[in-house]
């Protein structure tokens, strides 16, 4: 079926009157997306641990855009948490179209010496919280007929990374998650996508890369389009994702990786220090 004139003349990229939660939305990626999406027309509920974080961007969003935005504060790994969070963005706006799932993170840990603690927390906030937000979220999408809930993986969900057994394995999980949601909710018209991250210089990562002994120099190298990727880099398919650009869209996992086909990780020899440390 051929569009017509007045459907091709309608912006896609418009997300005026729609209303986007993003999770760890007061740094990094998450904060870069909600950037995006505001600039496109987006109202947005940021959430995260560090109520500072999100008045920040917050308010910064809002002289730039003139977006309205609500801060909602919240641990993604504890279920009434989570709960507060949509009830909260649901009272204020009456409604929510797009859930950017961006929460998360890992300190490496090789597998022989990683605590059970360790597995558990990265796990919970890498997969377990995505399916949290989504499960919580889906309702308010369902009486409106309409969603896009966007999960940010990771390439090490893909090709795996040495010293990051808990977070490639969660990262693999939401991808799974993904297209498991993605066919279960279709029939609502709620669509369901993810995006696959390589190595990006947010805030956050370049502290860890620091700490594990990585430089920017050596990621760069190993990118075949020759630079380390940057948050903008992700918010960019994030908004493709949300939008009705991808209207024809779910199920699917977009990596925005330079062409990297694999996360470094942990070197070997730092590995083998870090078991020396632990063992007794």
């Amino acid at each position: 079926m051929r569009s017509t004139w007045d459907e091709l003349a309608v912006d896609p990229l418009d997300l005026n009157g729609k209303i986007a939660l993003v999770t760890g939305g007061g740094t990094g990626i998450g904060a870069e997306c909600a950037r995006v999406l505001a600039r496109h027309g987006a109202d947005l509920v940021l959430t995260s641990r560090h109520l500072e974080d999100l008045n920040a961007t917050g308010a910064e969003i809002a002289e730039q855009t003139g977006r309205c935005w609500l801060a909602a504060q919240g641990d993604a790994k504890v279920e009434a948490d989570v709960r507060s969070v949509v009830r909260a963005a649901i009272d204020h706006f009456g409604k929510i179209d797009i859930l950017v799932n961006n929460a998360g993170g890992a300190q490496p840990s090789p597998a022989l010496t990683m605590p059970t603690k360790a597995w558990d927390a990265v796990v919970g906030l890498n997969l377990r919280a995505p399916f949290l937000f989504a499960r919580e979220v889906a309702p308010s999408m369902i009486d409106h007929g309409a969603g896009s809930i966007v999960n940010i993986s990771s390439i090490g969900g893909v090709r795996g990374g040495k010293g990051l057994a808990h977070y490639s394995a969660a990262k693999a999980g939401l991808q799974m998650l993904t297209r498991v949601l993605a066919a279960e909710w279709a029939g609502y018209g709620i669509r369901v996508n993810c995006v696959a991250v390589g190595t990006v210089a947010s805030e956050r990562a370049v502290a860890v890369w620091e700490r594990t002994g990585n430089s920017l120099e050596s990621f760069a190298a190993e990118v075949p389009i020759g630079r380390i990727g940057a948050p903008l880099d992700i918010a960019h398919p994030v908004l493709f994702l949300a939008s009705s650009l991808s209207s024809f869209v779910t199920g699917q996992t977009l990596t925005s990786s330079g062409g990297y086909p694999q996360l470094p990780g942990v070197p070997d020899d730092l590995l083998r220090e870090m078991v020396h440390r632990a063992r007794p």
